[in-house]
């Protein structure tokens, strides 16, 4: 029976908190200026991440995109992912899944 492969993240003390990378996503730019701002988000990321004593190690934001746009064709969500993947970080925050995705398929894939 084979074992399931190393991870190729740094070792961490089990007590050290979470890292994790946020996410922020509108799709206007009125939206952006009147709705849940990327400005509203990051401050509710960083309270959020704050209060359950989490390490926000960024924020990557997309401005204007829809969230019917597949993840691998949004820049920002694709850097949070790279930083996952390579280790910079241990999982992603996003207020709420319509950030993340307006498809279930997407946010299952992910």
């Amino acid at each position: 029976m084979k074992s399931a492969p190393r991870s190729r993240r740094p070792l961490r003390s089990p007590s050290a908190p979470a890292r994790l990378i946020g996410y922020a996503r509108v799709s206007t730019e009125d939206q952006a200026a009147h709705g849940v701002s990327l400005d509203a988000q990051r401050h509710r990321l960083r309270a959020f991440a704050d209060a359950m004593g989490f390490e926000l190690v960024g924020i990557e934001e997309d401005q204007g995109v829809s969230g019917k746009v597949a993840p691998d064709r949004r820049p920002a969500l694709s850097r949070a992912l790279v930083a996952i993947r390579s280790g910079n970080a241990d999982g992603l925050l996003t207020l709420k899944l319509d950030r993340l995705s307006r498809s279930t398929r997407d946010v299952l894939d992910l």
